[in-house]
């Protein structure tokens, strides 16, 4: 988790938003940490851990999947396959056996 020492040295971290915007920050601030000093620090400071836990865009999460479903598309065909041909041999047995016990 991203956090400040004590005795580090501090900078001021400054842009703009708008006003809405502003007022939802804040009020996610005071859910989070309460409405005392520091909670607006306190919450984007568990944001960016938060950020840094996270491995991968969402997007790239989705492609990811994507690729691994075409994988998991093509080994249940290939199970389909093989299932398939031991239906057959099963058959095939079942008919010798039937034929030996008539």
């Amino acid at each position: 988790m991203t956090t400040t020492k004590p005795d580090t040295a501090t900078k001021p971290l400054q842009f703009m938003v708008s006003e809405e915007m502003f007022e939802h920050f804040g009020a996610l601030a005071a859910q989070f940490a309460g409405h005392g000093k520091g909670a607006k620090t306190a919450f984007f400071l568990e944001l960016i851990a938060f950020y840094e836990r996270t491995p991968k865009s969402e997007t790239a999460r989705v492609a990811e999947l994507e690729s691994e479903l075409r994988e998991t598309k093509v080994q249940v065909e290939e199970l389909e396959v093989e299932l398939d041909r031991m239906v057959r041999r099963q058959n095939a047995l079942l008919d010798l056996i039937a034929e030996q016990s008539v």
